[in-house]
């Protein structure tokens, strides 16, 4: 086996992949938001750790930037920051998934009221 071949196997996930809608694209177009999500968020940690760097008067070169370990403050900064671009990412899937659940609500309670008599008490 070459290893182009080998490298084509190794890409394709084996079994069934997690399906969050009902179109087949939508998911691999969300998917592809996660992933870009993931990478934008290494490139700010990155961007984040050369403007702390420069501030203390050392070049950005990889190592430094390989080397560079934040403090507990630096961590906590990152990780709200990271909440927060996570958040105005999702919120059209969150926005989405309530429309769903309030539409299953109005069919459920306007197929209650179909089959329960009026005097149900």
């Amino acid at each position: 086996m070459t290893s182009k071949n080998m490298a084509e196997r190794l890409s394709i996930a084996k079994g069934s992949q997690p399906t969050f809608f009902r179109d087949p694209s939508v998911d691999a177009l969300y998917a592809m938001a996660v992933v870009l999500m993931e990478e934008v968020s290494v490139l700010r940690d990155r961007l984040d750790t050369h403007e702390r760097l420069a501030e203390q008067g050392v070049a950005a070169t990889g190592l430094a930037v390989e080397d560079y370990a934040p403090d507990e403050a630096v961590d906590q900064a990152r990780d709200a920051a990271r909440e927060r671009f996570i958040a105005r990412m999702m919120r059209p899937v969150q926005q989405l998934q309530r429309a769903s659940l309030t539409n299953a609500q109005h069919k459920y309670e306007k197929d209650a009221a179909r089959v329960l008599p009026d005097d149900h008490d």
